[in-house]
């Protein structure tokens, strides 16, 4: 699913919507941010066989590991292109895998796949920022109007935000283990 689809997916749970599309655009970037920062992402780059050097992802934020066939941590260079595995005369082990933090902020909203255990997450949290602005719109035109309608508390909007996020921390990428020798 891309960014943009789980943003239409969202959207349909409204039964109005308040909220101009650059809006909705500039929340579902503030939510990937969020989850970037809060819950992180972490994929592995494996190495061919005789390789110590492949092609950098095009969504690598930060490497977290490089290690060996047997978990050795090992040192990495980055070329602008490239990462390339610095070798331990006699003790490395090919294949070589990195670890990396996948940057979900600058991913393209239109083209690019979320990841499936992103997805939930995701759309709770997007579809709480939604709300915080689009009920306070709400909230507006009731009182304009003069209609009893009653509404979701900025405080409790703001409570169950703070929930998902604390959420999203209890669920952190953890980063693989490596031995050192």
């Amino acid at each position: 699913m891309t960014p943009n689809a789980l943003l239409d997916l969202v959207k349909a749970q409204s039964q109005v919507l308040y909220l101009d599309s650059t809006k909705l655009a500039n929340l579902l970037r503030q939510a990937l941010g969020v989850y970037q920062d809060k819950a992180g992402l972490i994929r592995k780059l494996r190495f061919g066989d005789d390789d110590t050097e492949a092609d950098t992802p095009d969504d690598l934020l930060e490497i977290a590991v490089a290690a060996d066939a047997e978990g050795r941590w090992h040192e990495y260079r980055m070329g602008e292109t490239s990462i390339t595995i610095v070798e331990q005369a006699g003790k490395s082990v090919k294949p070589y895998t990195v670890s990396y933090f996948v940057n979900l902020r600058d991913m393209d909203i239109d083209e690019d796949e979320l990841p499936p255990e992103a997805v939930g997450p995701l759309s709770s949290y997007l579809e709480i920022l939604i709300a915080i602005p689009n009920t306070a719109r709400a909230r507006q035109i009731a009182t304009a109007t003069g209609m009893q309608v009653e509404y979701p508390s900025d405080e409790e909007l703001r409570g169950r935000k703070e929930n998902l996020e604390l959420d999203m921390e209890d669920s952190q990428a953890i980063i693989p283990m490596a031995t050192v020798y």
